[in-house]
């Protein structure tokens, strides 16, 4: 009794005693819940066909009692037979699907030569520097911080308590441009991009593909439906789904639980003129420059781009990209330890900054992981457990403390990036005709025409963000006398210095605390 698998067809055969199957169909198995197969029968010179998932009580039971009396083999017989076949193909099954897995998922192996390269890239003190540099030569122009911040974000996939960040800008701004050059950083195995999510999609993805993952979403109307789910999953990296289910059995139904634990980090763009409060306090929120200038230079790479200087950088591109994929193929999973966490300050004025302090931890924590080839690999025992790590230095916390300053007045300021870039250009129209007028500034009222032919923004893109604004009160509406419901716009906004974060300066650290358990150095990640 043993189970014979063509290579060329994909169909097996089993003999058993004098009944013969064939099984076809196998390979269109993507999950070990489920076993449907053609079956073939052959029996006293006679032959049954059936199509039926074998983990399905009453299939069976329908194939054998059809398949005894068409071929005249004892029920009973049938039945241990089918038994048999499920023990001999449930192996088979699981190997199939674990290769396949591995197949899709894994990194391919890197020559000496490109090892080398990635590590000196990983080993240079200029390593953040670098990555800006690489970001310029493949065409990202300008967005120094927002370019970082999400390469950071990527990079955190491979830490258990990952980043997640969500860009917000204007229509044709270029926010998917951006997301698409972090993205392009990532290696291949490494990323899932989506345009669409339903209600549970992620639920009933295989567990592996969602470890240590990026999870990108073109836009975040395609996963309207998935909004909760994701964000169960940032805070929590874990999705519980309960389902009633009939038992093939019994006829009765019961409740099945599907557990999914997932490390990803989640990166999106969103157009909508505020910010959703949950996904807030839970991602970094990165805008894209809408100045004149940055359009300026757009312009200039895209007008480069069309020159033969242009040819020969899409040539280094390749290149580039190639070099970062290795680098972080050669990111090792180590532990972070913090010796400073203690003596860091953080806001604690509103509410939600419980959720925007472990992101700044978050950030240090990433940072110093990419540079774990400039630091001391160490290790310690407590409980039994040996634990590997990497300390946070002082140059991590510097370069988290000038990407914060930026991140975090985003995510505790009520007006999104893009309504408060409208703000920002109303605040100089009413400037403007203030002093043309001779009037004070809170004489001034506009209408929506007058704000769309000074700001240049859309019809829509005005109406949403003067809603906006109304709403919170940053702009009074008055009601025009005469006939139809005319509105003019008065400005109670006051032009601010930026709002300085009580967020820890460099200065401030001072010694480093020890480790709890037994610390022994391992290596020197440099060396």
């Amino acid at each position: 009794m043993k189970l014979q698998i063509s290579e060329e067809t994909q169909e097996a055969f089993i003999d058993l005693e004098d009944r013969f199957y064939r099984l076809r169909g196998m390979e269109k198995n993507n999950n070990l819940e489920v076993l449907k197969l053609n079956l073939r029968i052959k029996a006293n010179d006679r032959i049954h066909f059936d199509t039926l998932d074998l983990y399905n009580a009453r299939a069976r039971k329908s194939f054998v009692a059809v398949a005894s009396d068409i071929t005249g083999a004892l029920r009973e017989e049938i039945e241990k037979d089918l038994t048999t076949i499920i023990e001999l193909i449930e192996p088979h099954q699981e190997e199939r699907l674990k290769q396949k897995l591995q197949t899709l998922e894994q990194a391919p192996e890197l020559s000496a030569e490109q090892e080398q390269e990635a590590l000196a890239f990983l080993r240079d003190p200029n390593l953040i520097e670098k990555i800006q540099q690489d970001f310029d030569k493949v065409g990202l122009v300008g967005e120094n911080t927002n370019r970082l911040l999400g390469y950071l974000i990527t990079i955190s996939r491979k830490l258990d308590r990952p980043l997640s960040g969500q860009i917000m800008a204007r229509s044709a701004s270029g926010k998917s441009y951006l997301m698409n050059a972090l993205l392009s950083f990532v290696p291949p195995e490494d990323k899932h991009v989506m345009t669409s999510l339903t209600a549970q999609a992620l639920f009933y993805m295989h567990e592996e593909s969602l470890k240590n993952k990026v999870l990108a979403i073109a836009e975040d109307e395609g996963s309207t439906q998935a909004t909760y789910p994701l964000k169960i999953l940032g805070s929590e990296g874990e999705l519980t789904l309960a389902v009633t289910v009939r038992d093939p059995d019994s006829g009765f139904p019961q409740t099945k639980i599907r557990k999914i634990k997932a490390s990803v980090a989640q990166l999106t763009t969103s157009t909508k003129p505020e910010i959703d409060y949950e996904l807030g306090t839970r991602y970094l929120i990165l805008t894209v420059d809408e100045s004149q200038e940055q359009t300026k230079k757009i312009h200039a790479a895209q007008r480069e781009a069309e020159t033969l200087k242009g040819h020969f950088k899409r040539i280094d591109k390749e290149k580039i990209l190639n070099l970062h994929h290795n680098v972080q193929r050669l990111l090792k999973p180590l532990a972070v330890h913090n010796p400073y966490a203690d003596q860091l300050s953080f806001p604690d004025d509103q509410l939600r900054l419980r959720r925007d302090n472990p992101k700044f931890l978050g950030l240090i924590r990433t940072i110093a992981y990419l540079r774990q080839y400039q630091k001391t690999v160490e290790s310690t025992e407590y409980k039994g457990r040996k634990i590997e790590y990497v300390e946070v230095d002082k140059t991590d916390i510097e370069i988290a403390h000038s990407l914060a300053k930026e991140f975090l007045g985003r995510t505790l300021d009520e007006l999104s990036p893009p309504t408060r870039s409208f703000l920002l250009v109303l605040d100089e129209m009413v400037e403007s005709l203030a002093e043309e007028k001779n009037l004070k500034r809170h004489e001034v009222r506009f209408t929506r025409k007058e704000a769309r032919e000074f700001t240049k923004w859309g019809v829509i893109q005005v109406r949403e963000h003067l809603e906006r604004l109304v709403e919170l009160e940053w702009i009074i509406r008055h009601r025009i006398d005469g006939p139809g419901a005319q509105y003019c716009y008065q400005l109670i906004y006051q032009a601010q210095e930026s709002q300085a974060w009580d967020l820890p300066q460099i200065q401030d650290v001072g010694s480093r605390r020890p480790v709890v358990g037994k610390r022994t150095v391992k290596r020197r990640a440099s060396q």
